[in-house]
C-alpha cells in the first residue's frame, strides 16, 4: 500500500468502525462515515491513504488536491510556531512547516504546494518552496504545449510549476497582463535554458505547434457563420487577445489554410471555404 496515493483495494470484511481494505498482504481501515456497511466483501473501492492523528494509515474516499509528487492551488486554514495547515481536500489539513515556506502563510491566503511523503515518518507534508522539489525539463519539451501553474513573483516575470514536474519562468514581455498566483493557463515551451528550466510563451512555437491550433479556429469559423474578421493586416494584439497567437503565427497559420483550400483571405477577414 502507497501512503499519499490513491489506490484500488479490495473489501475484506465489515466491523462496527468501517470496511477493512486489503491488497492481499496488508489490511486498512476505511471508517464507517466514508461507506454503506452493507458492502459485500471482493467488492473494490478507490481510496487514499494517509496517516491518522495517532500516525496510523487509514483510508479514505475523499479526493486530494495533490497527491505525492504533485503540485496544487491550497488555502491556508490556521498557522502556527510548527507551520501552515492548508485545505487539499481530506479531513486531516496538510502541513506545510516553516522550512518548507516562501516567506509567512497565513490563514485565508493561497499558495501552491507541493505533496511530499517523508520517508522515515510515513507523514504527508507541503512544500512551497517549489525550486526544491521539482525537476529540470528534458531539451526535448522545447516547443511543446504544456500546462503552467504560477507559484512566485519574480523580478521579471512570475515562477511557474511546469506539467506538475518542472520548473519554469513566464517571462513580462511574453504576458500582456500579470497571471494570477494558482491559477492554471495553457502555454508553450518555448525554450529549454542551459540549467534545465522551462521559458514559456503564451504563443504556439514553430509550424508545428501553430498548426496545432487549426481545428479551434476552423470551429471558431464554424460557429461565426464562416466568417471573421481578422486577416494578416489585424494588430498583434487583437491576434494575440483573440487567438492566443503571435501575428506570425497567425499568418502563417491562415496562409496555410488557404493553401490547402479549408478558408479564404479577403480583405476584411477569413471566411470558410
Amino acid at each position: 500500500m502507497e501512503i499519499g496515493r490513491r489506490q484500488t483495494l479490495t473489501v475484506a470484511r465489515a466491523t462496527p468502525v468501517g470496511l477493512f481494505l486489503t491488497d492481499g498482504k496488508d489490511d486498512v481501515l476505511l471508517p464507517r462515515k466514508y461507506v454503506n456497511r452493507d458492502t459485500p466483501p471482493g467488492t473494490e473501492i478507490e481510496v487514499f491513504l494517509y496517516l491518522d492523528g495517532e500516525e496510523r494509515p487509514v483510508a479514505t474516499t475523499e479526493r486530494p488536491l495533490a497527491e505525492v509528487g504533485e503540485v496544487a492551488a491550497m488555502r491556508c486554514v490556521s498557522s502556527g510556531p510548527g507551520g501552515a495547515f492548508m485545505d487539499w481536500g481530506l479531513e486531516k489539513d496538510l502541513l506545510v512547516p516553516m522550512a518548507e515556506q516562501r516567506g509567512p502563510i497565513r490563514p485565508g491566503e493561497p499558495r501552491v504546494v507541493w505533496v511530499g511523503l517523508d520517508a522515515a515518518s510515513g507523514r504527508l507534508y507541503g512544500s512551497a518552496r517549489l525550486d526544491r522539489h521539482l525537476s529540470l525539463a528534458p531539451p526535448d519539451l522545447a516547443g511543446k504545449k504544456v500546462r503552467a501553474l504560477p507559484y512566485a513573483r519574480h523580478d521579471h516575470g512570475v515562477m511557474c510549476a511546469v506539467d506538475g514536474r518542472y520548473l519554469g519562468m513566464l517571462f513580462d514581455n511574453e504576458s500582456p497582463t500579470p497571471r494570477p498566483l494558482g491559477q492554471a493557463f495553457d502555454a508553450y515551451a518555448r525554450k529549454v535554458r542551459d540549467d534545465g528550466r522551462v521559458a514559456l510563451s503564451l504563443t504556439p512555437i514553430g509550424y508545428e505547434a501553430a498548426m496545432g491550433e487549426a481545428p479551434a479556429l476552423l470551429e471558431r469559423l464554424r460557429v461565426a457563420g464562416g466568417f471573421l474578421p481578422f486577416n494578416d493586416a489585424t494588430p498583434p494584439e487583437t491576434i494575440r487577445r483573440e487567438f492566443g497567437l503571435s501575428k506570425s503565427s497567425f499568418k502563417r497559420l491562415i496562409g496555410t489554410l488557404q493553401r490547402e483550400g479549408r478558408l479564404t483571405i479577403e480583405s476584411h477577414g477569413i471566411r470558410a471555404a
